[in-house]
């Protein structure tokens, strides 16, 4: 089975070959018949009502279907306005369409006499792209509480421009029956909308309404019914009103909801699910909720009423009391969303839906799962995995197929940056440059042993990006398509390992073939590296971790050739055995060098010092100070510590289990911790996230900000120096008697030496970076790695480098964080096995 190359939305190229057009001309001048094949996003969207209404719009006669490679046209009549059919086409799509790829025959005419829609047809070469989840349609939102439609209050009412798809499709071409929703035959009035062109529901796969479709019943943790069937809703309002936690099942899985109002409620969620401290998200009634307790900008709205809807990281209001304390303790940020389903809006009684007080405003939504296992999708999964989490459990009976947890967006600089990449762009491929396949020379040998094993009609090989350890997602990379899963998460675990299987096999279904190598990760003690040639054993092709960051910003951008890429994250293992994560590369897909890095010091304990920041603060004090000015240094500013610190000295002494690092997310771990600002880390970058939010309430994310005075800068041959940092912020401590002032101005003096460290470690950066520039002759330098994910230090880098004449890339598609790693190992994998 084939899959076709299709580019991303908004960089898609619309295909004529030479060779479309048939050399016999038709006998008839005044009549001709064109056969198009149409691909991209064209199924599940409403193209085939759309082709139909063009079609008599134009007094055109044919038929269109669905097929396994996407749509086919085949349209007669006179060649003016079968050109203006084809233009009207092409410029304007169904909304949720993409066009990526067209292809025409001039035929003679076959004597139609009329417009058709077929029956979708089978194809032994597949080709179609399957269409991401899209939030509720304002059409659908209006039925839903008008009292007098027959899907008033009815929570799976959609229509061919909103609803599920990936989460419910089984295989294609996207029709019903191939879909869990196979299981509900429509009554008649469903019926008639679905054979209807005319209709908004015309072929709707999933359309079903309260007499023939699914349905909704609530429970108590122990699976026993409550209240009569058709009050759920009131039921569920009255719980959620009165501090229960109540599990939802969603549209790619479930989550769990409180009173985001409550402090007892929010804080009984976080012990039960064992989450002290990692933020929740909330979903809110509508955007002017929002504006009750955050700053919302124009582009932030637009991304929360978009299709894809996703949760949008936004700032609080200073003082905002409204949320429990505990919805997103330490932060002055949030992630909100706001309903995207029928049911998420049938709770919050959207509309003139009764009194409003009797729906929540406000509701924490945080992924339906034990903390660090995957996201729960199926009933009977989670009565037993939530049960002593959830008090009741809203059930329904329309199978979830693909599991899909929210994707998580910030926007930065007035772009949109990804956290987390999944419901409402999953399963959309993105284009990314790549080589042709090599014909000659010791990589030919390589590219024929993988062509060995994957379909004989295909040109190049699927390649699987294995992804990262943590923030996972996997990449098959087909062509210059590159597809990726949804967010996986933890895959240390037995439960997350098998969700990782699945969601591969998931993503071979949708490029209708199997990886035939794999890209992987050097680290030595990743599973998921392990896991995924044992899966699929081929042609392996090792990639050292930062190099990934550097080729996925590169695909994520479109260039090629060589750049300089500031790769700054928590963990990578090095190419020498040491632990990378502040580094200067210069390369490109194939290659790379590393031009600088951060001054290493131990991390002593190895992962336990990822936990506990004081480690890492010692670790710089002793490398800044010498170790017995360090030591004394560390006694002074941790009172609380002093026998086990001592301990932690000689890890750092004797490097007894404590590999170098030259990590810039543990510089941040070791500020943060000398700040008082976070001691301890219960999710990963806690401390790094706060300082990085405190550091804001003194400035320094935005053009008219203040700039901090940095702290001294010096490099040494390729080394970044960090003694010097640590130096300055140690001095301006003890010179504030910083563990001496009240509270309140403790934070403030805090905020302000947070704000000049940022500063200077994004000027430290930008020297490396400028240096390397220099050296190598390249104008062009990109920002990855998690600690990207810090808009002041996205912001000041980007400035200061521009200001050095210097091109600057960002993310635009994928994360920067580990979830867009798997992208840059399936690239880099292909360019090696295509040759020089």
């Amino acid at each position: 089975m084939k899959a076709v190359s299709a580019p991303e939305a908004g960089t898609a190229t619309q295909v004529a070959p030479a060779t479309q057009v048939a050399p016999a001309a038709p006998a008839n001048e005044d009549r001709q018949r064109w056969a198009l094949q149409v691909k991209g996003m064209v199924q599940g969207v409403g193209f085939r009502p759309h082709v139909f209404r063009l079609a008599k719009d134009h007094d055109l006669a044919g038929w269109v279907l669905n097929s396994a490679r996407g749509l086919t046209i085949e349209v007669e009549g006179r060649p003016e306005e079968l050109a203006a059919f084809l233009a009207e086409l092409r410029a304007h799509p169904p909304r949720l369409a993409r066009i990526d790829w067209w292809d025409r025959q001039v035929l003679a005419p076959a004597g139609y006499g009329g417009f058709a829609i077929r029956e979708s047809r089978e194809d032994e070469e597949k080709e179609v792209l399957v269409s991401p989840d899209v939030a509720i349609c304002p059409d659908c939102r209006r039925e839903i509480f008008d009292a007098a439609d027959r899907r008033y209050h009815y929570p799976f009412t959609n229509c061919t421009n909103c609803g599920p798809r990936f989460t419910i499709i089984e295989d294609v071409p996207y029709d019903r029956e191939k879909t869990t929703m196979r299981v509900f035959p429509m009554c008649p009035d469903c019926g008639r909308e679905y054979h209807d062109p005319t209709d908004r529901r015309f072929h709707a796969q999933p359309v079903a309404c309260p007499s023939c479709g699914p349905e909704v019943w609530l429970v108590d943790a122990k699976g026993r019914p409550v209240g009569a069937g058709g009050q759920w809703l009131n039921e569920v309002r009255s719980l959620l009103r009165n501090g229960a936690i109540v599990a939802l099942k969603g549209l790619g899985g479930f989550h769990l909801a409180c009173d985001a109002t409550s402090e007892a409620a929010v804080a009984r969620l976080r012990q039960r699910k064992r989450r002290p401290a990692k933020p929740f998200a909330v979903m809110a009634r509508d955007p002017e909720v929002i504006r009750g307790f955050a700053r919302l900008s124009a582009e932030e709205e637009q991304l929360l009423r978009s299709p894809a809807s996703p949760i949008v990281i936004v700032d609080r209001l200073p003082g905002d009391s409204r949320l429990a304390a505990s919805v997103a303790p330490g932060l002055g940020s949030v992630g909100v969303m706001i309903p995207y389903t029928p049911l998420h809006a049938l709770i919050f009684g959207e509309g003139q839906d009764g009194p409003r007080g009797e729906a929540p405003d406000i509701l924490v939504m945080t992924s339906g799962n034990v903390s660090d296992l995957p996201l729960v999708k199926d009933n009977a999964a989670a009565l037993a995995e939530l049960g002593t989490i959830a008090d009741h459990f809203l059930l329904h009976n329309r199978d979830i197929r693909h599991r899909c947890d929210d994707s998580v967006v910030r926007v930065v600089g007035g772009e949109m940056q990804f956290v987390r990449r999944s419901r409402g762009y999953v399963p959309q491929p993105l284009t990314v440059p790549v080589p042709p396949v090599a014909a000659e020379g010791t990589a030919a040998a390589a590219v024929a042993a993988v062509n060995a094993a994957a379909d004989s009609r295909d040109a190049v090989p699927v390649i699987l990006g294995a992804g990262a350890e943590i923030k996972n997602t996997s990449c098959l990379l087909r062509g210059d398509q590159a597809f990726l899963s949804p967010h996986i998460g933890e895959v240390a675990y037995r439960e997350g390992l098998a969700h990782y299987r699945e969601a591969l096999e998931t993503m071979e279904s949708m490029v209708f073939a199997r990886a035939a190598a794999v890209a992987y990760d050097l680290h030595p003690g990743y599973q998921v590296s392990a896991l995924a040639r044992e899966l699929r054993p081929g042609p392996a092709v090792g990639v050292q971790h930062h190099h990934a960051h550097l080729a996925a910003l590169m695909a994520d951008n479109s260039l090629t050739g060589e750049i300089v890429g500031i790769i700054a994250d928590g963990t990578g293992y090095g190419e020498d055995g040491t632990i990378w994560g502040g580094e200067i590369l210069v390369g490109g897909y194939r290659e790379f060098r590393r031009a600088f890095h951060l001054a290493p010091v131990r991390l002593p304990g190895g992962d336990r010092a990822v936990v506990d920041p004081v480690r890492l603060a010692l670790a710089h004090l002793m490398a800044a100070h010498g170790p017995e000015e360090g030591l004394a240094v560390a006694d002074r500013l941790f009172p609380g510590r002093t026998a086990d610190l001592r301990v932690v000295a000689r890890l750092v002494t004797t490097g007894f289990n404590s590999p170098w690092t030259s990590s810039c997310g543990r510089l941040f771990d070791a500020a943060s911790a000398l700040l008082g600002i976070a001691d301890r880390a219960t999710y990963e970058g806690q401390a790094a996230v706060e300082l990085a939010e405190l550091a804001e309430t003194a400035g320094g994310a935005s053009a008219t900000a203040a700039r901090p005075e940095p702290f001294p800068v010096e490099t040494r041959g390729d080394v970044l120096e960090t003694a010097p940092i640590i130096r300055g912020l140690v001095a301006e401590i003890q010179a504030a008697g910083l563990d001496r002032l009240a509270s309140d101005a403790r934070r403030q003096a805090a905020a302000r030496l947070a704000a000049r460290f940022q500063e200077t470690v994004a000027q430290l950066l930008v020297r490396g970076a400028v240096e390397a520039a220099r050296q190598s002759g390249l104008t062009r330098v990109g920002l990855s790695g998690g600690v990207f994910q810090n808009r002041a230090l996205v912001f000041r880098c980007r400035e200061e480098l521009r200001r050095a004449g210097l091109e600057v890339y960002c993310h635009r598609r994928v994360p920067p964080n580990d979830g867009g790693l798997a992208l840059g190992q399936a690239v880099v994998a292909r360019w090696r096995l295509a040759g020089r």
